[in-house]
């Protein structure tokens, strides 16, 4: 699975879970001025892949990703939150399972949500990180 984007597979599954569409509300690895409300999926650092009995390519790859959440201005803090919940039950259901043809041991929240920041307009941006073990 080295060549594997876990980025493109989770928003996939994001999409066809309804949390959003992709290019849409829904984006990978850049998160827009608009719409307000949207999820942006980012890669962060994890650990390294695991190999098993001298074999060249790892039996599994260990995957970090940090979902960002942002609301609309004005405060909006628990909507932004709701969707930070839709996105981690999603994302949690992955187990044992083939995911845009990569295939997935877990997914598995690390922490959050959390407040990360408000942006230039006054928007709440929620955080989660999670971990993605793939094989």
């Amino acid at each position: 699975m080295p060549d594997n984007d876990v980025l493109a597979d989770l928003g996939a599954y994001l999409q066809t879970e309804g949390v959003g569409t992709l290019g849409t509300d829904l984006f990978l690895s850049w998160m827009p001025d608009s719409p307000d409300v949207v999820v942006a999926l980012f890669e962060t650092p994890g650990i390294g892949p695991s190999y098993v009995q001298g074999q060249d390519d790892p039996a599994y790859e260990f995957f970090s990703v940090q979902v960002r959440v942002r609301g609309n201005p004005e405060n909006d803090y628990p909507s932004a939150r709701t969707v930070a919940v839709s996105v981690d039950q999603a994302l949690r259901k992955i187990a044992n399972e083939n995911v845009n043809g990569s295939y997935y041991l877990r997914v598995s929240k690390s922490n959050g949500p959390f407040t990360l920041q408000r942006d230039h307009s006054d928007r709440v941006v929620l955080a989660m990180n999670f971990d993605v073990v793939g094989g």
